[in-house]
């Protein structure tokens, strides 16, 4: 786990913010040295973890993510991608340059708090191929209550996760669209070959606001588990329309689809949801083994 923590670049974010603040003005935009972003700029705030404007955020899961999807061919970059809870952009910017042939990002934000770094960090980069919509992604549409935290991260369409158990967040109105609404055919949009989903517990919102998506377009899924009503909104999806679930957290596909935590071998965490008709194919990106297929190109 020592040797994993150094070459993902774990380390202290306390330390590394004492050590770097002085040479970091909020405001100002930085070039990221490190990871699958380096060269990439990204303004700084002090409630921006410093291993995101480090580059160093989650390089592990993009590791993973390009072996799946670059490397295995399951994303052509003509794709279209959805990044649910895009915050200050640091997965749409990584996306947008997997999709950078004809493919198109829609990053999806609510918090006005954040709203600003994220278009300012895909303007200052040039990113043409991605879209910032100003909504929350739910089970209905129109608008509906966000709960915005002391950290941006942990700001939510529920309230005792944005306030930390304490009722403790500031309470706004925000525009809401469905997954299945916004991709809907009259649109002209085409629906998501791929969606990421961290908004802080609101997957038991966004989840069934896509049923339509999951049983015709089968997307893959990455999502952030963060409560045990997540847990179950994801084993959901898995028991009903027909996905498997890979946890990132202990790198195991989950064995029991219909358990949460904590239940070790259930829905929790970390999980990249596969269509069950590719399972073969992601485990053997996973597992480094080539499948020897071309990439998918399910709007072709």
């Amino acid at each position: 786990m020592n040797l994993r923590n150094i070459r993902y670049g774990r380390f202290n974010s306390s330390l590394a913010r004492t050590i770097l603040m002085p040479f970091f003005r909020p405001g100002k935009p930085y070039r990221l040295w490190f990871g699958p972003l380096r060269g990439r700029q990204m303004y700084y705030d002090r409630s921006i973890n410093f291993h995101a404007i480090l580059g160093l955020w989650d390089t592990e899961t993009f590791e993973l993510l390009n072996r799946i999807f670059v490397d295995g061919g399951l994303l052509s970059k003509n794709s279209t991608v959805a990044d649910v809870g895009a915050n200050i952009g640091y997965y749409t910017m990584w996306l947008s340059t997997v999709m950078a042939g004809s493919g198109h990002v829609y990053a999806f934000e609510p918090s006005l708090d954040v709203l600003k770094f994220l278009s300012n960090n895909l303007k200052i980069n040039n990113i043409g191929n991605a879209d910032v919509v100003r909504m929350a992604c739910g089970d209905h549409v129109g608008n509906a209550d966000f709960f915005i935290a002391k950290h941006h991260h942990a700001s939510s369409l529920h309230a005792d996760w944005a306030g930390g158990g304490q009722g403790d967040a500031r309470k706004i109105t925000v525009p809401m669209t469905t997954l299945d609404v916004f991709f809907s055919p009259d649109t002209g949009r085409l629906p998501p070959n791929f969606i990421k989903i961290d908004i802080e517990g609101g997957g038991t919102y966004a989840l069934p606001g896509c049923r339509r998506i999951l049983q015709d377009a089968r997307p893959f899924i990455l999502i952030e588990s963060h409560t045990p009503d997540e847990d179950r909104a994801i084993s959901t999806v898995l028991n009903g329309h027909r996905y498997k679930a890979y946890r990132l957290n202990d790198r195991r596909w989950v064995q029991k689809p219909g358990a949460v935590h904590p239940d070790l071998a259930g829905v929790w965490g970390t999980l990249l949801l596969t269509p069950e008709e590719y399972y073969e194919r992601v485990a053997a990106a996973i597992e480094g083994r080539g499948s020897g297929n071309s990439s998918l190109n399910r709007h072709a």
